[in-house]
């Protein structure tokens, strides 16, 4: 009864967002194992025993040094710019406010590759005309923070 409930409950946790979803057991002695939600785990409890099987890895603790079973939701850090940053698209452009050093903006393609650009100052602005881009998707820093961005 205890594996069927453990395995709807399991069932019941669908990957949410831009979130990394994983399954935290907690051992007797101050560790744990954490195990990705999307690698499917299967729990096994008996009288004596735990077992977790995943397309990963297959687990198997005493029942005694389990102490407990939850779940951990760890956001993955990229996320929606809301104009904090002083970025807009402007004209196929664009367009970062504020910002003195062109060097403190970076692009990078999704394989983590710095993308080499040029960025053209305008007043107090510095402009990314976006024809100079490939297709694809990018992730771009400045003002400190990360920001994914994709041109069609």
């Amino acid at each position: 009864m205890k594996r069927v409930l453990l395995n709807i409950f399991l069932a019941c946790l669908p990957v949410v967002g831009a979130s990394a979803q994983k399954l935290v057991i907690a051992h007797a002695d101050g560790t744990r194992t954490d195990i990705e939600l999307s690698t499917y785990p299967c729990i096994t409890i008996s009288s004596d025993s735990i077992c977790v099987l995943s397309s990963e890895a297959s687990l198997k603790w005493k029942a005694q040094d389990v102490i407990r079973f939850t779940y951990d939701t760890t956001d993955v850090g990229i996320e929606t710019v809301q104009n904090k940053a002083n970025v807009v698209f402007r004209d196929g452009r664009l367009v970062f406010s504020d910002i003195t050093d062109s060097r403190s903006i970076q692009i990078f393609n999704v394989n983590g590759i710095r993308v080499p650009v040029t960025l053209l100052r305008q007043g107090d602005d510095m402009v990314l005309r976006l024809s100079d881009l490939s297709t694809g998707v990018y992730l771009i820093t400045a003002y400190g923070r990360t920001f994914k961005f994709v041109k069609p």
